[in-house]
């Protein structure tokens, strides 16, 4: 998990922002691609988050989330297919990613919505 990341859910779930904490509540982080595709740009990083979507859908279905929160806006499209593919339709929430001057809106977005996501495995 990066620092950007952890920092803006740290501020955003004030004394529980960990990863003890979210391993706790039974929550995980994980990555639309497995391999970095930060350094791309344009067609050549869609194309990317294409071809990760099967991957992603295979990880998904194995831990059968109760909801997906995705940390960028620009991926929705990709976290959704995924879902379609596994057969999930759980509850998806889209956030900004919380960098590159978007920290606020993720910390505003997402500070009234942690209340409202499943702990510890239960199907609420």
């Amino acid at each position: 998990m990066t620092q950007i990341v952890m920092s803006a859910i740290e501020e955003s779930l004030p004394g529980q922002g960990t990863i003890a904490s979210f391993k706790a509540n039974g929550w995980y982080l994980d990555d639309l691609s497995i391999t970095p595709i930060n350094n791309l740009r344009g067609k050549p990083r869609r194309d990317a988050c294409v071809a990760a979507r099967e991957n992603l859908a295979e990880r998904i279905a194995e831990h059968k989330p109760l909801v997906i929160v995705s940390l960028m806006l620009g991926i929705r499209e990709d976290v959704e297919a995924a879902m379609a593919i596994a057969g999930c339709n759980v509850r998806h929430i889209n956030t900004p990613f919380p960098g590159m001057g978007q920290h606020k809106k993720f910390r505003d977005q997402m500070r009234p919505l942690w209340a409202t996501l499943p702990r510890n495995g239960s199907r609420d």
